[in-house]
C-alpha cells in the first residue's frame, strides 16, 4: 500500500511543477494507475481515501503558490480519479485487471483533459484549449496504451511462467 501511496503523492505532487503537457500527462497516468491499484488490492474505501489525503497533502504544500490554473489541475485530478475509481469498482468483477484498468484509464484522462480544458477557458481562447486538449488526450491515450500493453504481456508471462513453474515441481 505504501508504495502505491507514494506513487499517488510523488505524482500529484510533481504534477504543476513542469508545463510540458508530454510530463503532464505522464503523471496523470501513473496516478490513475496507482489509484485503480489501490482499488484491486485494498479497496475502494482505502483508495478514495488515499486520493483525498494526497490531494490535500499537495494543495497544503503548494499553498503559498496556488494558483487558479493549480486549482483547475487538482480539481480536475479529483473528479478524473474519482471516476476512474468508479469505474474500475463497477467492471472489475466482470473483467481482467488490465482491461478493466485500460477502461478506467482512457475515462479518466477523458474526464481530466475536459475539466483542464473547460478551467484554462477564462486564461486561453477556445481554439487555443481545444489544441491543448487534443494534444493532452493523444499523450494520455499512448501512454495508456504502452502502459497497458505492458501488463498484458507481464500478465501473460507470468501466468505462463506459473503453469511451467508448476509443471515442473507437480
Amino acid at each position: 500500500m505504501y508504495i502505491l501511496l507514494m506513487l499517488l503523492f510523488i505524482s500529484l505532487s510533481l504534477l504543476n511543477n513542469s508545463n510540458k503537457l508530454m510530463i503532464c500527462a505522464a503523471l496523470v497516468t501513473g496516478a490513475a494507475l496507482a489509484v485503480n491499484s489501490m482499488v484491486k488490492f485494498y479497496g475502494k474505501r482505502e483508495a478514495i481515501y488515499s486520493l483525498i489525503t494526497c490531494t490535500v497533502s499537495c494543495c497544503i504544500l503548494k499553498w503559498q503558490n496556488l494558483s487558479p490554473i493549480i486549482l483547475i489541475s487538482y480539481t480536475a485530478i479529483l473528479v478524473s480519479l474519482f471516476s476512474s475509481i468508479i469505474i474500475f469498482e463497477k467492471l472489475r468483477s466482470k473483467f481482467d485487471f488490465h482491461i478493466t484498468n485500460f477502461t478506467a484509464l482512457i475515462i479518466a484522462s477523458v474526464v481530466d483533459s475536459t475539466v483542464v480544458c473547460v478551467g484554462l477557458l477564462y486564461k486561453f481562447p477556445a481554439g487555443k484549449c481545444l489544441s491543448i486538449y487534443i494534444r493532452d488526450l493523444a499523450f494520455k491515450f499512448s501512454y495508456i496504451s504502452i502502459l497497458s500493453i505492458c501488463l498484458l504481456v507481464a500478465t501473460h508471462l507470468f501466468r505462463w511462467a506459473k503453469k511451467k513453474y508448476i509443471k515442473l515441481f507437480a
